[in-house]
Parts: C-alpha cells; structure tokens; sequence
C-alpha cells in the first residue's frame, strides 16, 4: 500500500469525496491491527476473529481505493481524449475555412501539392488518436 502513494495528484483530486472517507478507513484499518494483535496475544482477551477483521477492513478499503483511483483515471483519460478529438475537429474546421478555394483551372497535380502544403501540426499528446482521412 505503500507504493499507492506514488500515485499522481491528479487522480485525488478527481477522485473527490470517495478518497477521503476510503483513504481513512484504511488508515484506521492499518493503525487498529497491531492494536487488536496485541489485545489477542499478550491480554489474551480476544481470539483471531479480531485480526481477521482487520484483514478483511484493510483489505476491503484498499480495493475500492484502487478501484476509486482506476475509475478516475479513465474519467481523465476520458477527458483528454474528448478534448483531443474537439481539437482536431476544431483544426480541420479552421484549416479547411481559411485555404483559399481552388480555381477550376489549376491542374490535379498542382492542387495535390498545394494540399501538402496547409496540413496543420497536432500537438503531440494526441498523435495516437488523430485518424487521417485518406
């Protein structure tokens, strides 16, 4: 659980109310066990169902943190992509706006090599989901 620490800002933040109240359970799980192991072996005065449960209360806070923090990352990922593709549409719409108009008289070969020309630059977080048009 240690290395769960490592994870971004980003995916806390976005993880809202739901990552304080399971980040706490699991703290309380973690401090509670040595507690109840101690109250079990050297008091005698319980029995292993109190470490059981504080396996089962760690191990439970710690999946649906995990599970919070896979849901907000595809709600950023989500995101990224959404704005990724409005981008292009965006782009290919102002791109196609300002060319000027081709004349009937220019020959194929010289409209394709102005066409090569006017191609606009993606940014490089969305080169994976930009589809050329053939």
């Amino acid at each position: 659980m240690l290395s769960a620490l490592l994870i971004p800002a980003e995916l806390a933040r976005e993880s809202e109310h739901n990552f304080a109240f399971l980040l706490s359970g699991l703290l309380f799980g973690l401090c509670m066990a040595p507690t109840m192991a101690a109250v079990w072996l050297t008091r005698n005065a319980g029995n292993a169902n109190f470490l059981y449960n504080m396996t089962l209360v760690i191990n439970v806070f710690g999946c649906l943190l995990v599970t919070e923090w896979l849901r907000a990352g595809l709600k950023l990922r989500r995101r990224e992509r959404i704005g990724c593709f409005c981008r292009e549409v965006l782009l290919d719409a102002l791109d196609k706006a300002l060319t000027p108009q081709k004349t009937a008289s220019a020959t194929p070969i010289e409209s394709t090599a102005a066409d090569t020309g006017t191609s606009h630059e993606q940014p490089s977080d969305c080169e994976g989901l930009r589809h050329r048009r053939s």
